[in-house]
């Protein structure tokens, strides 16, 4: 899979929005001094998110409106099939909160001139912006959605994200999937993007996610999706992963409001997931 180094021309960046808070602007400012296009796919957000662009951008921003919320694996198809057909060679994804750094472009051609066969490249976040003076790299098996480079031949491969997960697990999904094409998944070990992750809550000197019922059932369905589909081909990391769903699930029981609710949806997502929806 040959292509250019990744650079301001030939690069996409695809943003998914969904009610967005006021530092969105100040993150797309930021990709626009990465990038020279950038495609926001928006899941019918209640504001109108072309009014909170300015001006003087809105020629290099394309914007896509879906008339409900798809879930983040449609709206990112969405936009990367728009980068296809504008026939850029790489398109990078994020979500609306993430801010990066502004050498990320330098800093993932300098793993690609030493790395081969690579299908996706990704970075650890922050949940502040931190100063990087150098990089190292490894393997992974998954990336999280946000900061993620994508070689644009790698859909020719691998096909696009699947959309029946709507959100959560999707971008897990599609990275093993790279690995099992026999392509590399590489993760910058140091933080290159600021990322918000919602708003858990604390009791007890624990901490829970705090996710609402929709995202608990999602999340139960698709960690079991993933289970079904890929414990023969990384056992390993789908027993870490079952580890992590039940303190996850603990924690809320503990921490959380709302528990026979958010326990209701888990366990018909649980049903869903291995019924396969």
């Amino acid at each position: 899979m040959e292509s250019s180094l990744p650079n301001k021309f030939n690069t996409c960046i695809v943003i998914v929005t969904y009610n967005p808070d006021s530092s969105f602007v100040n993150n797309v400012v930021r990709h626009l001094e990465i990038v020279d296009k950038v495609s926001i796919v928006d899941n019918n957000s209640v504001v109108d998110i072309k009014s909170l662009l300015p001006n003087k951008y809105l020629n290099k921003i394309d914007v896509i409106f879906s008339e409900k919320n798809k879930g983040i694996a449609w709206a990112l198809n969405k936009g990367i099939s728009e980068a296809i057909k504008l026939s850029y060679e790489w398109v990078i994804t994020f979500d609306q909160d993430s801010l990066p750094d502004i050498k990320l472009l330098d800093y993932y051609s300098e793993v690609l001139k030493k790395e081969k066969n690579i299908g996706l490249l990704g970075t650890k976040f922050s949940d502040k912006t931190e100063n990087i003076d150098k990089i190292t790299w490894k393997n992974s098996l998954t990336l999280i959605t946000s900061g993620t480079l994508h070689p644009i031949k790698i859909f020719d491969f691998i096909g696009f994200y699947n959309e029946k997960l709507f959100i959560d697990s999707v971008d897990f999904d599609f990275a093993l999937r790279v690995k099992i094409a026999g392509y590399n998944v590489v993760r910058i070990e140091a933080p290159l993007l600021s990322h918000k992750l919602g708003t858990p809550v604390k009791k007890y000197g624990l901490e829970s996610s705090n996710h609402n019922l929709i995202r608990r059932y999602y999340y139960s369905r698709n960690h079991f999706f993933l289970t079904k589909t890929y414990f023969k081909k990384f056992p390993v990391w789908i027993l870490k992963k079952n580890f992590f769903f039940i303190k996850s699930i603990l924690l809320l029981i503990i921490v959380e409001d709302n528990v026979s609710a958010k326990l209701k949806n888990i366990v018909k997502g649980i049903n869903d997931g291995y019924k396969g929806f």
